[in-house]
């Protein structure tokens, strides 16, 4: 995308660790890999209801600039407006 306002979203992409809680136990942790505005776009969102309960279903596409100096991966998580999304797909990694 050649216009540079279209990026005007913080996005924020979490990567997993797994941390000892002294006691021969282990907990899950996020640590926070990088943060890069974004052009977000809201694709197909339908409501359902299922066994008394709202099931919201939907995706984002989401557009980064090219950073040689990140890589991201399907284990992250993405943190945007308040919400926790995961990642299903990456295309055009190089690009």
């Amino acid at each position: 995308m050649r216009n540079a306002k279209k990026y005007n979203q913080l996005v924020e992409f979490w990567s997993p660790d797994i941390i000892s809680n002294g006691q021969g136990g282990t907990y899950s942790s996020y640590v926070l890999v990088f943060a890069d505005n974004a052009h977000i776009i809201t694709k197909d969102e339908t409501r359902t209801l299922q066994e008394g309960q709202l099931i919201l279903e939907g995706y984002y596409e989401i557009y980064l600039r090219y950073r040689s100096d990140i890589s991201i991966s399907k284990s992250q998580n993405i943190k945007m407006n308040g919400k926790n999304l995961s990642i299903h797909s990456i295309i055009n990694v190089n690009e």
